[in-house]
């Protein structure tokens, strides 16, 4: 009966650690920044009175984080964003405003609704590393005044320790999208890792090109951090550039990678 009983205690002692490891793992959160690049555009049915949103959700279709909220013609038309509405309820006011929820923008947007390789962040000034890993979805809406040229879109990414990118196919609305999750990386491993990857020539004239295997894209952008320019080619034309410093963010399979040159 007594070695029963150790038996039993051991077996639930046993059961207690597997519980808490398996909550450890569960909690598990990488900190790091998603990219998300994308382009708005009007189609033959969509008019410049034009609400749009992009949004992060989990597995389960929570809201995590808004990215960016815009609508210039009223409320109406964001509660035609059906999906986005339904994540949000009617808490949100959605009169004619911009919010941009703990992301930072990158390119400067034109006139009206549109951007063109306009780029928001997740983890520029928001601790993502107090988010769990997994798999989330970042969703892409957009609708007319009317309801009727509604268009969603959406990809996924997983966060985590590792890189992850994806695509978006989409022609009305939204265009041009992607997505691109950099965990931070520390130590001397990503030291060597960078070590892989270069800009040439440097100092450059007209043009610079990124080596490195699998490079998915190559952002330039200034000192301080404004995307300038969003390539998926390796050789990038810097002739829209003035003369100074920048920095060429090499988004690769692995990881992301960071190089300073100079454009004569």
């Amino acid at each position: 009966m007594k070695t029963l009983f150790i038996s039993f205690s051991i077996f639930l002692l046993v059961l207690q650690l597997n519980a808490q490891s398996n909550i450890q793992q569960a909690a598990t959160a990488t900190a790091g920044k998603l990219a998300v690049t994308f382009s708005t555009n009007a189609g033959s049915s969509n008019g410049t009175a034009m609400a749009m949103s992009i949004y992060i959700t989990d597995s389960s279709r929570k809201l995590v984080n808004t990215l960016l909220y815009r609508t210039s013609n009223g409320d109406s038309s964001a509660k035609d964003m059906s999906t986005w509405w339904t994540a949000i309820g009617s808490a949100w006011n959605v009169s004619k405003t911009l919010i941009t929820t703990d992301a930072i923008t990158g390119a400067t947007r034109g006139s009206g609704m549109y951007y063109t390789n306009q780029v928001v962040y997740w983890g520029n000034n928001y601790n993502v590393s107090n988010v769990v890993d997994g798999t989330y979805t970042v969703n892409f809406e957009c609708v007319n005044y009317s309801g009727v040229s509604r268009r969603y879109y959406s990809g996924t990414f997983v966060k985590g320790p590792n890189a992850s990118a994806s695509t978006v196919t989409a022609s009305l609305g939204f265009s041009g999208i992607s997505i691109a999750w950099s965990p931070v990386n520390t130590g001397i491993e990503d030291v060597e890792f960078s070590k892989l990857y270069n800009v040439y020539p440097n100092p450059a004239i007209t043009s610079i090109y990124a080596s490195g295997n699998n490079i998915k894209q190559v952002q330039i952008c200034s000192l301080i951090g404004k995307i300038l320019l969003t390539s998926k080619e390796q050789n990038i034309n810097l002739s829209s550039l003035t003369k100074g410093f920048y920095l060429a963010v090499i988004y690769t399979e692995v990881g992301m990678v960071v190089k300073k040159f100079e454009k004569l």
